[in-house]
């Protein structure tokens, strides 16, 4: 039994995918009335197409493959999670989640992560230079470089954001709304190391430590061209206990979503 009722993804008004927050409100009520818990899986980096073609300064800037592409094979262009305007929307729309009663856990940033699936790495807009200048003294590099140690410390830099940024939204979560549960829900690619994490910036342990729960939600017939496990539902339970493997030392609660689509 299970007091989550429902899941949504995508809450900026303006989104192509997703609930709009107006929506989502409302089926948010619908479930408080029935009893039911609600679990919000919410878009952050990805599902703002419309916004960046408004605001293109907002965006990540990836460098490193001449084609963008997410997990699912799919162009990409996704909004920079450090730059203080990105932050500001998108914890306000958390905080609009955080307020509806039926709020039982909160997914960060859905399958988004700082590499993409050609190898292009990010973020270097203007904002990123400047705050791995300040800890380095230098530009970030733009390319690898194994024998630099510049090249080192612009990967642990970028490790240590992308820990830090959703560090810092689950405790603005947690302090409004102390029983509401804050995780990610990975690609299963993450777990599954399809790609090297140097590329994502994604430390499942940091995760594990950091956050309430890691999980991941794999679309069986959208990622089976990627992951090999068979027949199709091996998908979730393989991803699953890698996750096991990976936060063992500090035994977060594991989610697992399969989406049969």
């Amino acid at each position: 039994c299970t007091n989550v009722g429902c899941t949504l993804i995508g809450l900026a008004p303006d989104d192509i995918e997703g609930f709009s927050v107006e929506r989502a409100r409302e089926l948010a009520g619908l479930t408080e009335q029935v009893g039911l818990g609600l679990c919000v899986f919410t878009g952050y980096m990805k599902y703002r197409e419309l916004l960046l073609k408004k605001e293109p300064s907002r965006a990540a800037i990836i460098m490193g493959a001449e084609q963008r592409m997410d997990s699912d094979g799919l162009p990409s262009r996704w909004l920079c999670p450090f730059r203080p305007e990105n932050k500001k929307l998108y914890l306000n729309e958390l905080m609009e989640v955080a307020g509806w009663p039926a709020t039982r856990e909160v997914h960060l940033n859905d399958e988004a992560a700082l590499g993409l699936a050609t190898g292009a790495i990010g973020c270097y807009c203007d904002r990123c230079i400047a705050e791995f200048e300040s800890v380095s003294g230098e530009q970030p590099p733009r390319e690898a470089d194994w024998a630099s140690d510049l090249w080192w410390a612009w990967l642990d830099h970028r490790f240590h954001m992308w820990g830090e940024v959703h560090a810092w939204l689950r405790k603005q979560i947690k302090d409004a709304r102390p029983d509401i549960e804050v995780g990610m829900a990975h690609s299963p690619i993450h777990p599954c190391f399809l790609y090297n994490p140097w590329k994502t910036a994604i430390s499942l342990a940091r995760d594990a430590r950091t956050l309430d729960f890691i999980g991941t939600d794999p679309y069986h017939f959208i990622h089976s061209n990627i992951i090999g496990f068979r027949p199709h539902r091996r998908i979730c339970t393989e991803t699953t206990l890698s996750l096991i493997h990976i936060s063992a030392p500090t035994r977060p609660r594991l989610s697992s979503y399969a989406v049969f689509c």
